[in-house]
């Protein structure tokens, strides 16, 4: 016998096109054409926004994924979470455990675990667990494995592939590394 549990969120008379699914998803929201699926998943979506596009067009499935996202407009993050402490960051796209877990920040591509966890650059790709964890500052990054990248706190214009490749390159800009640990 499979017994389902749904908590359904709160009844929405503001929004258009706003779908909710789970406990706290989408609690505070009043914004436009917003997802949010899982335990308070986009729970702060349009706290103090002000303009009619600000916060609208974000999807967030896992627990707490774009919990406090306020203003950021157009985000996606599928994961326990994902975008979790992000407030303003726009056109992000996250997919991973805690990955774009800050996304302060816009037009950035994070695929696995923390993956960008702390970045508040833009236009970063990055693919694999723990990739770009701590690109802070740094813009027109690509990592693409394992731990790349991993160190860049201010490197801009770099592109590391391989597990760990430019893993301790901080502030080096227009590198490029292929290969493990290169």
């Amino acid at each position: 016998m499979i017994i389902l549990l749904w908590a359904f969120g709160r009844a929405d008379t503001a929004s258009v096109g706003a779908v909710y699914l789970g406990r706290d998803a989408g609690y505070s929201n009043q914004r436009n054409y917003t997802v949010a699926i899982g335990y308070q998943a986009l729970r702060n979506n349009g706290n103090g926004a002000t303009v009619s596009t600000q916060a609208t067009g974000n999807t967030g499935v896992g627990t707490q994924a774009l919990l406090n996202n306020t203003l950021g407009t157009q985000n996606t993050a599928v994961g326990y979470l994902a975008g979790q402490l992000g407030t303003t960051g726009n056109y992000n796209s996250s997919f991973g455990h805690g990955a774009l877990n800050t996304a302060n920040t816009s037009f950035n591509t994070a695929i696995g675990d923390y993956a960008l966890a702390f970045a508040t650059g833009a236009n970063n790709t990055a693919l694999g667990s723990v990739t770009m964890a701590n690109a802070l500052t740094g813009n027109n990054n690509i990592g693409i494995g394992a731990n790349a990248l991993y160190s860049a706190t201010g490197a801009d214009n770099n592109v590391a592939m391989g597990m760990q490749a430019m893993f301790a390159n901080t502030t080096g800009d227009d590198n490029t590394a292929v290969g493990t640990t290169a």
